[in-house]
């Protein structure tokens, strides 16, 4: 099986994510619903983000082949 992934970086604010993941509504619905639309996907979604640090967002989805 193969998988496609996209992996995005930013230079930013950054997310206190302990405090977004305490709290599901301050998520957003942006990345909830990616979260959402790649776990339909039988795939996985990797956040790494600190304030004042920037955001990294990788997404890995499998691919079959016919």
């Amino acid at each position: 099986m193969l998988f496609r992934s996209i992996s995005i970086r930013d230079n930013g604010r950054g997310l206190d994510l302990a405090k977004l993941s305490s709290c599901s509504q301050s998520f957003g619905f942006g990345l909830s619903g990616l979260t959402e639309r790649v776990r339909i996907l039988k795939g996985t979604v990797v956040i790494d983000s600190k304030p004042d640090a920037g955001t990294s967002l990788s997404v890995e989805v499998p691919f079959e082949t016919s």
